[in-house]
C-alpha cells in the first residue's frame, strides 16, 4: 500500500467503465462534473455533461466510495481506487435495471 495521498479534489480522471468512458472532474468534496466521452450502445449520450452532488466516504487512503443521483434518476455508487487505478460502479436505472461494471481509473493531468 502506498502512503502517498493522491490528490483528487480539483483534478480530472478518465474512468473507462467498459460499457462507456467518462471524464470525472472532482470540483470539491461535494461536487463532481462528469462528461460522457464514449458510449457505443448510446451514441446520443456522448458529450453529455452533468454536475452532481456527491458523498465521498474514505474506505482507506486513496480509496473512496462515491455516491450520487443523476438528473435522469440514475443512482450511482462507485468504489474508486486511485492507488491501483481501478473503478467499480454499481448503478440503478430509472427502470430499476441494476448495472455492475469494473474498469480503469487514470489521472488526466
Amino acid at each position: 500500500m502506498n502512503n502517498r495521498m493522491i490528490p483528487v479534489i480539483g483534478h480530472k480522471f478518465l474512468a473507462e467503465y467498459g460499457m462507456f468512458t467518462a471524464e470525472l472532474y472532482f470540483e470539491s468534496e461535494t461536487n463532481l462534473t462528469f462528461t460522457i466521452l464514449e458510449f457505443p450502445n448510446s451514441p446520443n449520450s456522448v458529450g453529455h455533461i452533468e454536475k452532481v452532488e456527491i458523498v465521498r466516504t474514505e474506505i482507506r487512503p486513496n480509496v473512496y466510495m462515491v455516491t450520487w443521483q443523476e438528473s435522469t434518476r440514475v443512482t450511482v455508487t462507485d468504489i474508486e481506487d486511485f492507488e491501483n487505478g481501478i473503478v467499480y460502479t454499481n448503478s440503478t436505472t430509472p427502470e430499476m435495471q441494476f448495472i455492475l461494471l469494473q474498469g480503469k481509473l487514470t489521472p488526466m493531468e
